[in-house]
């Protein structure tokens, strides 16, 4: 780690004097509300809805805009887009951004709307799929408490879902930095696609070290001492509980034991409940390996220029680009692969490459988007967002299993100017069975998102 933050500062001092003030001249930032989201919203008799509990994409638009927001007004503190500054004075004024964000992150993770409740509410998107009740403590605004519990779940929900469906039941463990990631790629699209240049660093290093550190920590002693400090304060109040714990533990046992009842867990240590919590002696030789070699993994999402305060590398005067390599957990193991941002003459495409892998097993998969391309519609511009997404997995998502089906999404927005800067857009797509990060569905499933976009000149 200290290799990555020594070559961080290496770049941020060398790039300083070409990055640090060329702002956009069109768009600030942007402010994404998905106003409705099916069948998301509607799931076993409104669920979500009632419960307030956002869908995947809609409690990404939420956090993502609120970032946005803060980055562009934090600047703006420190910085005039008018103004030369020296070399020294960028350093200096760039330190002050960067401690700013730092600190208003911290303070925004543990309240309603930040990255720490989106990573709750990717937890609860599953959970809400499956008919699993749920409470986001994140909105009881618990600032600075290092652990946050997803309360509220009921035992009984937990042993229907494990039994009925095994791959969401894994999936849930993992869908928190799921939520992370796909921030962090969501604010990248946006400072390259639309040239914000905000100064969304200290949200990339913290959601990528927030995810690498957890994950790492759940395979230690230390992990498991938290564990059952939590276990002992807990009492006999099942509605206090977390779902699951840590979050990995719990991940990897599941994923190795498709097939074990919930119940054979065991009881709670207060004597009232099943034993929800999973610790390293709960885990085989084979699944602590596993578990272990996932943290290493994680060191892929630190390589990317977008960490390092470069938001575009340009080729020549038609053609720019990025790129990022990526680790995510996944319903049947892990997704390693590379992101890639371009624009050719105006022409906006991102694409991806995905190496699958369950136990032994590899499997492929390719991504392609063209963003925001403009059609004349009578007096009306209409921008279009296509997307295609095509793979091959594990059959039926299972961990152990030789055996791939083929599969894939397709998507398309679609949106249109309403004056200067709003832009009502209306989403579909339709999937196969597979996993496909922040889609709640694992199944087949055909859905529609609508929502409103603004963008700040």
């Amino acid at each position: 780690m200290s290799k990555i933050l020594l070559i961080s500062l290496v770049f941020v001092i060398s790039n300083l004097s070409v990055y640090a003030q060329k702002d956009s001249e069109k768009t600030k930032f942007i402010v994404d509300i998905p106003l409705l989201d099916l069948p998301a919203n509607l799931d076993n008799n409104w669920l979500a809805f009632n419960q307030f509990s956002p869908s995947m994409p809609q409690s990404l638009g939420f956090s993502k805009s609120i970032t946005e927001t803060q980055q562009y007004y934090t600047k703006r503190m420190f910085f005039n887009p008018n103004k030369n500054y020296s070399i020294g004075r960028k350093i200096l004024k760039e330190t002050g951004v960067a401690a700013t964000n730092l600190i208003i992150e911290a303070i925004l993770s543990g309240t309603p709307f930040g990255t720490g409740w989106t990573h709750e509410e990717w937890h609860r998107a599953v959970m809400n799929k499956n008919n699993v009740g749920s409470y986001n403590d994140m909105n009881t605004f618990p600032i600075g408490q290092d652990v946050i519990s997803v309360s509220n779940v009921l035992d009984k929900d937990l042993e229907r879902f494990k039994k009925s469906n095994n791959p969401d039941f894994v999936r849930m463990g993992a869908a928190g930095i799921e939520a992370q990631f796909e921030h962090v790629k969501a604010l990248q699209k946006d400072n390259f696609f639309y040239g914000l240049n905000l100064s969304s660093q200290v949200s990339y290093w913290k959601n990528t070290i927030n995810a690498m550190s957890y994950l790492r920590m759940t395979s230690t002693i230390g992990g498991d001492d938290l564990t059952i400090e939590l276990e002992n304060e807990e009492g006999t109040d099942i509605s206090e509980r977390d779902f699951t714990g840590l979050d990995f533990t719990a991940w990897i046992y599941d994923l190795s034991r498709p097939n074990e009842a919930y119940a054979q867990r065991g009881r709670h240590v207060s004597g009232v409940g099943f034993r929800r919590y999973r610790i390293t002696s709960d885990l085989t030789t084979e699944e602590l390996d596993y578990l272990t070699k996932m943290g290493q993994l994680q060191m892929l999402n630190f390589v990317s220029p977008h960490l390092f305060f470069i938001n575009s590398i340009k080729l020549n005067q038609n053609l720019r680009f990025n790129f990022g390599l990526f680790h995510y957990l996944t319903s049947f193991g892990y997704d390693v692969g590379s992101n890639f941002f371009v624009e050719h003459k105006h022409n906006k495409i991102f694409f991806a490459f995905h190496n699958y892998h369950n136990l032994n097993n590899s499997f492929y998969g390719i991504e392609t988007q063209i963003i925001d391309k403009a059609f004349k519609v009578g007096n009306k511009t209409l921008l279009l967002s296509p997307s295609v997404h095509v793979w091959t997995q594990p059959n039926n998502q299972e961990f152990r299993t030789d055996e791939s089906i083929f599969g894939g999404k397709v998507k398309i927005l679609a949106a249109t100017k309403l004056g200067k800067i709003w832009q009502p857009y209306l989403s579909v797509s339709a999937k196969t069975k597979g996993w496909a990060a922040g889609d709640v569905y694992q199944d087949s499933n055909f859905s529609g998102r609508f929502g409103i976009r603004t963008f700040i000149k």
